[in-house]
Parts: structure tokens; C-alpha cells; sequence
């Protein structure tokens, strides 16, 4: 991964491979392991930008829209949103939004999507 700066707005950049991810937190390295300051305690990012969007592909069959990294006092949380098609029982073709979100340190995933999206095929 790739740690860029840009001095005029203070974000911090990670790239890895054609996924680039802002960071608004101050971003540091200690023994070749990435880690994001949080205010009162640095976390560990263990899952990579590319690895995160990887599995929110596996997962879901959406077109990406947004991709972020939102960080709370003890939790790195990738943030994946967009829009996922298919057909309604069979149907009615539908687009509907996806919001995932992917824990930066276990890859634990949780996908939030509409209650009827269960009755869409693609």
C-alpha cells in the first residue's frame, strides 16, 4: 500500500492497486503495519482498501458508489455504498441501494439493504 499526503486540505491518501481510499485522520506505520490515530488510541488496519472492496464485491452484486473510511474511538470501518439491479419476483426490473460496511481489523461484513430486496433476482 501507498501512503499519500495532500498539505493543503490535511488527507491522508492510501492506495492499493487501482483503489485509493481518503483518510481524515492522521495516518502512521510502525514495523511495515498501518495504523490510524482515532484521538485516543491508534487502530490497526488489517484489512487493505483493496482487500475491503474486494469482499463488499463478493458479497453483493452492486456497482459501486462511494467507498470511505469512517473510523469511531475503537472501530475502523470501511463504508461501501451503491446500487445493485435485478428483477423483482421475476419481473419488474429494480435498482435499489446497498450500504456495506466492513470492520478494517477483522473483515467482519454487514450488508444493509431494502427488506424486499430478499424477492429480487439478478
Amino acid at each position: 500500500a501507498q501512503i499519500s499526503s495532500d498539505e493543503k486540505t490535511k488527507k491522508v491518501m492510501i492506495t492499493q492497486g487501482s483503489t485509493t481510499i481518503e483518510v481524515k485522520e492522521e495516518v502512521s506505520v510502525s514495523n511495515g503495519e498501518l495504523f490510524v490515530n482515532t484521538g485516543d488510541s491508534k487502530q490497526k488496519i488489517s484489512i487493505l482498501p483493496q482487500e475491503a472492496k474486494n469482499i463488499a464485491l463478493q458479497n453483493t452484486k452492486m456497482q459501486i458508489t462511494s467507498f470511505s473510511l469512517e473510523t469511531s474511538k475503537d472501530n475502523l470501518t470501511y463504508v461501501v455504498n451503491g446500487n445493485q439491479t435485478g428483477k423483482l419476483l421475476f419481473i419488474w426490473p429494480v435498482e435499489f441501494e446497498v450500504k456495506t460496511q466492513i470492520n478494517a481489523q477483522t473483515g467482519k461484513i454487514e450488508v444493509n439493504k431494502p427488506i424486499w430486496a430478499v424477492f429480487v433476482t439478478n
